[in-house]
């Protein structure tokens, strides 16, 4: 055996190290030796690599950093390969300073190129946030106290980079918005959930550039809170598709068991939740509603007397899910361009009244979370999510909203034709993001996000358009699962399983609260307002 050698100075290829000294250890500690294997003692030299495209070091505002790879092991270079980088011009750059707002635009790579404030005042929140594909425009939404003590919500209008068009207010506490693809006139409007016993659905027509309003719609008095809506379309006619709570005055039911009344406040409001389908005019009243979904009729049991109603028109869950005759609370709805809807509830409700023991929200039925309605009205199926179970409203089992700060199991839900996505938290109170199937309603994949605190927040789920990828807005933590200490409140998950592909932060103590996509794959999103 040859005595050893000191290698080259550098880095050699072979393994294992006895130990790596500094460039200023003497000789005698150059230790980094191996035996004689052929000719692998000799000087090596390779290639470095070049510029790599994507970086995990970003600004704070999400630009991206550019660095070089590292140095392969070798005693010299003996040249460059190729880098694998796009052009600098495809890459937006920002100036690093303070940011402010509460609506948020990044490109898709991530480059923050908006940021915008909508109704600047203390404790604003953008809580609902929406893109018109036509016009290539924003609407956002906030809501807050107004200075007379009631809820009220300010809607503005931006160009596709920020910029305010136009701004409206209203008075009332905004859900969620959404905007609808053009209608055979070429008309464009947005449609306002908001928390109105009166008139719950508000509707501007927007291809002006400004809002004009069309409806302050009633929905014929069936509704106490309009959550969400979805757009589909038919034999070329628009329609909206609208979950909502049921108006809470008391009345009576006939047949079946129970005394028959139905009981004012909360027992009422989720025996009457359910979808109403609305078809979308270009002309006054700008909406009617068409019936939609199965009527109990006279002889069927919990048939609501016409005293109190008569025949509603539109899907009931209490009349035609595993819960009858109990009702829900609704969160969320959801259309895929099959026209398929898919509504997100509470997992349990009540019933009509709380004195007979099948009416209250106790497990004594089973749980579900998630319900998919054929285009024609008709039940697909109905799944649980690994909802929450804990004593909540009534002292019983449920995961109905009851305290201040509580979520129900699911709050938001997104489709395509082959996907159905939903968020809120599940089990133990950990965040959830999960997808189902469209087929049966079984689960898929829950993305590693379920140990942290806090909950998927309303209508902050949007599909991008260039890859079909999910992206989940919810509640700032940094104990969601493969974090490795990074902060975040909006995550993309990859649609097949369900693994993050990036999180995204703005290094303040603030919630995504909604988020949207453009055709171009912007992403838009809502917070708690940022301060300097």
């Amino acid at each position: 055996m040859r005595p050893l050698m000191l290698p080259w100075r550098g880095a050699s290829d072979e393994r294992p190290f006895i130990a790596q000294p500094g460039d200023t250890a003497p000789p005698a500690n150059l230790r980094n030796v191996v035996p004689r294997r052929g000719a692998r003692d000799r000087v090596r030299f390779q290639t470095r690599p070049g510029v790599r495209k994507t970086f995990p070091t970003r600004l704070a505002d999400g630009a991206p950093l550019q660095a070089l790879a590292v140095i392969a092991r070798a005693s010299g270079i003996a040249g460059y390969r190729k880098g694998d980088c796009s052009d600098l011009a495809e890459w937006d750059s920002r100036q690093s300073g303070v940011i402010a707002g509460n609506a948020w635009g990044l490109r898709p790579n991530r480059g923050m190129f908006a940021d915008h404030s909508v109704d600047p005042v203390s404790g604003s929140v953008c809580n609902a946030i929406a893109y018109d594909a036509t016009h290539n425009r924003v609407v956002a939404a906030s809501s807050h106290v107004a200075g007379s003590g009631g809820l009220e919500t300010r809607l503005d209008l931006l160009d596709a980079e920020g910029n305010l068009l136009h701004s409206v207010t209203v008075t009332s506490a905004t859900n969620t918005i959404q905007v609808s693809p053009p209608t055979s006139g070429g008309k464009v409007y947005v449609f306002c959930c908001l928390f109105n016993q009166f008139n719950p659905l508000r509707i501007y027509s927007i291809e002006t550039g400004s809002f004009v309003l069309r409806a302050a719609y009633g929905m014929n008095g069936w509704a106490f809170s309009a959550q969400e809506g979805a757009f589909t379309t038919s034999g070329g006619t628009l329609f909206y598709n609208v979950g909502f709570q049921g108006a809470n005055f008391g009345g009576s039911y006939q047949n079946g068991y129970g005394s028959g009344i139905i009981a004012f406040g909360k027992y009422a409001s989720m025996f009457r939740a359910g979808v109403m389908r609305l078809r979308v005019l270009d002309a006054a009243p700008w909406v009617e509603q068409v019936t939609f979904g199965q009527q109990l009729g006279p002889s069927d049991d919990f048939y609501e007397q016409p005293g109190s109603g008569g025949v509603h028109g539109y899907w009931r869950f209490s009349e035609r899910t595993a819960y009858r005759p109990n009702g829900v609370v609704v969160t969320g709805v959801a259309a895929a361009p099959n026209g398929t809807l898919y509504v997100a509830t509470t997992n349990q409700g009540w019933g009509p009244n709380p004195d007979h023991a099948d009416f209250r929200p106790d497990g004594n039925k089973p749980y579900r979370t998630l319900w998919k309605i054929e285009a024609n009205g008709t039940l697909g199926w109905e799944v649980d999510t690994n909802s929450v179970r804990e004593i909540g409203d009534g002292g019983f089992i449920n995961d109905i909203p009851d305290t201040a700060g509580d979520e129900p199991s699911l709050n938001a839900v997104r489709a395509t034709n082959d996907a159905v996505y939903v968020g809120g938290r599940r089990g133990g109170d950990g965040m959830s993001a999960r997808r189902h199937q469209t087929t049966n309603g079984a689960p898929v994949w829950e993305a590693n996000l379920v140990s942290a605190a806090g909950t998927i927040r309303e209508a902050a789920i949007a599909i991008d358009p260039l890859d079909k990828a999910p992206i989940f807005g919810g509640d700032r933590n940094t104990s969601w699962d493969g974090s490795g200490g990074a902060n975040a409140h909006l995550w993309k998950c990859n649609p097949i399983n369900g693994s993050v592909l990036w999180s995204q932060d703005l290094n303040k103590g603030v919630s995504a609260l909604a988020v949207a996509c453009s055709p171009a794959g912007d992403v838009w999103y809502g917070t708690d307002r940022v301060v300097p």
